[in-house]
């Protein structure tokens, strides 16, 4: 059963977690595989790790991908990329919402060396 507080927003499908490598991400991750279960949406994370910057070609790929999985079930999706403009695409059903988790530089750094 989804919470009171959880019910869907009326047309929000889609929120894309744009990754910010070395900023407290995994954390956020289990966080939201956490409410994922319980307020009912679906968490999907993508495994590529390399390709942020990707062709048109690609964009269009990714943003047929975002809307067949949010023409299911209201998706969170998680992946290190650079944004990608759906209207530009010509996509008027869907345009999602993009969060990003952002840190102090000098600690960024700092964890990235240790790490």
């Amino acid at each position: 059963e989804v919470c009171a507080r959880c019910a869907p927003e009326p047309g929000l499908r889609a929120v894309v977690f744009n990754r910010v490598p070395k900023c407290g991400s995994t954390t956020l991750e289990h966080i939201i595989r956490n409410q994922s279960r319980r307020c009912g949406f679906q968490f999907r994370r993508s495994h590529d790790y390399v390709n942020c910057s990707i062709s048109e070609g690609e964009q269009r790929r990714f943003a047929r991908l975002i809307t067949d999985l949010a023409s299911r079930r209201r998706v969170l999706y998680d992946r290190h990329l650079h944004f990608v403009d759906f209207a530009q695409l010509g996509s008027n059903s869907l345009r999602p919402v993009y969060i990003n988790m952002l840190r102090e530089p000098l600690s960024m750094q700092v964890s990235a060396f240790y790490f």
